[in-house]
């Protein structure tokens, strides 16, 4: 599971929970680093509870195939 946050708190909490990695959304290369943690793959589905901005480059992280959940 890859996680991606807003703050350091969140940051703090997912790894926590167990997230195999974290990344922050308001780092302009966030999809890119989860690119890079499924070796370019992209994920097989992503939950998008922020939306706008986020909710469209989350887009990008998905792998072929994947499922968006808004």
């Amino acid at each position: 599971m890859i996680t991606a946050v807003g703050s350091e708190a969140k940051k703090t909490a997912a790894q926590a929970s167990g997230a195999d990695a974290v990344v922050s959304y308001a780092e302009a290369d966030w999809v890119q680093q989860v690119r890079a943690a499924t070796t370019g793959a992209g994920v097989a589905a992503v939950f998008d509870a922020v939306g706008v901005r986020v909710g469209t480059e989350a887009l990008q992280a998905l792998g072929a195939g994947g499922t968006s959940v808004v």
